[in-house]
């Protein structure tokens, strides 16, 4: 299901956070895990995510499962012009959703619909062959933005 025109996003960023090593996040410039989590964590998410996305088969699955969710409509209804909710969450190898947790607008009345659009999209599929060794670890870390930016009907 689309969304409509009045409730897109003016920009909707997806990207997959997956850390094999601490190391990169301590390269110049880089602040260590745990410094300022969310900006360190999802600013290494963006770069490993270009690393999984050029292998084909893990770029399609990302893509399904992130597309699965985005498609799934928000109840914005008595949120406020402005609100922007960052939603993260754990994507097992095995494809069940653990760990969902939002920084930003996070008491509008939004928050529990992306909650439950989340949830309902777990279990996905299994990753594909050969995905756990490029990740280095048995989960990924998502990252979706989502944001209201006009009521309804303007």
């Amino acid at each position: 299901m689309k969304l409509p025109s009045h409730f897109l996003i003016p920009w909707l960023v997806i990207s997959t956070w997956l850390i094999s090593s601490q190391a990169y996040a301590q390269q110049s410039g880089r602040l260590p895990l745990g410094t300022n989590s969310w900006e360190a964590d999802e600013e290494v998410s963006t770069e490993l995510t270009k690393k999984l996305r050029a292998v084909s088969a893990f770029g399609d699955y990302l893509a399904k499962c992130t597309g699965a969710i985005v498609q799934k409509p928000v109840k914005w209804k008595g949120s406020p012009v402005g609100t922007f909710i960052v939603a993260r969450f754990k994507l097992h190898e095995n494809g069940i959703v653990s760990s969902i947790e939002f920084s930003g607008s996070t008491n509008t009345p939004a928050a529990p619909s992306i909650i439950r659009n989340i949830r309902s999209c777990s279990p996905f599929p299994r990753w594909p062959e050969g995905m756990r060794s490029a990740a280095g670890k048995p989960y990924l870390e998502i990252y979706v933005h989502y944001g209201f930016s006009r009521p309804p009907g303007t």
